[in-house]
């Protein structure tokens, strides 16, 4: 598969009335953008922002409504901060691309990577961990202990 997106493929969609008092314009735009990847998915809720980058967890439903998959779109550059454009492949994807070849690694799962040449921006498409981070996870197994 080809790491750039069609043509005319945009990082941001219009957000739906509500939207933007819910989440903020950055995260509502975010989450009405097409997937990008494959079709059918569905942006549902923000999973965090940074200086350089912006996270959200992505549905697919089947014809009753079912989750039958879920993952999370990070995508480098926001609306505040646009890191130096480069054609190449992020390094951070090589990386965990080559970590997560590794047998047994406890590295969350990159399914693919593509590039946004018209907005300059890049995505990376990996595994949705329900439980979030590591820390969040051990967190709350001590709090029920």
């Amino acid at each position: 598969m080809p790491y750039d997106v069609p043509k005319g493929t945009k990082t941001e969609g219009t957000p739906q009335p509500g939207d933007v008092d819910l989440v903020g314009e950055e995260f509502s735009k975010f989450l009405r953008s097409a997937h990008g990847y494959e079709e059918g998915w569905v942006g549902r809720k923000p999973l965090g922002s940074g200086m350089e980058a912006i996270a959200g967890m992505w549905e697919k439903r089947d014809d009753t409504g079912r989750v039958v998959d879920q993952v999370v779109i990070k995508q480098r550059g926001t609306n505040e901060y646009k890191p130096v454009w480069s054609p190449y492949k992020p390094f951070e994807v090589e990386v965990m691309e080559d970590l997560c070849a590794r047998p047994k690694n406890g590295i969350v799962k990159i399914r693919g990577y593509r590039r946004y040449p018209e907005s300059e921006r890049h995505r990376i498409y990996m595994d949705y961990c329900e439980h979030g981070n590591l820390q969040r996870l051990i967190s709350a197994y001590r709090a029920k202990s």
